[in-house]
């Protein structure tokens, strides 16, 4: 169940931030001063934290936890929501006629992201770096995306199937 937390979360956001962007830079920055104002907050209280309880920086440096998302383990969804957003201008510019491919090459760049790590790092030693690559959860937000920009047909399809879907679901997470 913890592993569909962060893709959850940020399918999520790409159903969220899809749709017309209007002012991109100022959209941009809305989002991004609502992401980063509360988690620079909550990093500094980590920081404060860790100087009671000892608890070593990532580089040694606090400045390169609070860029990187280090200063507490989950925050590292940050750093790729971060990037995700700077992205979203880019992505609204894709065509609609376009969007369903965008999406299955996003979703593939995740699984050749995921399946490459695997092979290269099996003992799953640079978890950091791994968190913290856009290409892990792109395809997740483009997903969340996706249903967005079709709400209307998915909701159609879904109703007269949801309780075939909710079982397949529930057998999934057994």
């Amino acid at each position: 169940m913890t592993a569909f937390a962060v893709p959850g979360f940020v399918a999520a956001s790409g159903f969220l931030y899809a749709g017309r962007i209007g002012d991109a830079v100022l959209v941009t920055t809305q989002r991004l001063r609502r992401l980063l104002v509360p988690y620079l907050i909550a990093s500094l209280c980590a920081q404060a934290y860790r100087s009671v309880w000892p608890i070593p920086f990532v580089d040694d440096s606090l400045v390169s936890d609070l860029l990187f998302g280090a200063s507490f383990g989950v925050y590292y969804y940050v750093f790729l929501l971060f990037w995700l957003i700077l992205a979203t201008p880019v992505i609204a510019q894709i065509p609609r006629p376009y969007a369903g491919l965008a999406v299955a090459v996003s979703i593939a760049a995740t699984l050749v992201f995921q399946q490459m790590h695997n092979l290269v790092d099996p003992s799953g030693l640079s978890i950091f770096w791994y968190q913290r690559n856009p290409l892990q959860v792109i395809g997740y937000f483009a997903v969340g995306w996706y249903a967005r920009l079709n709400h209307a047909a998915l909701v159609n399809w879904l109703v007269p199937r949801r309780r075939a879907v909710v079982a397949i679901l529930s057998m999934a997470v057994i």
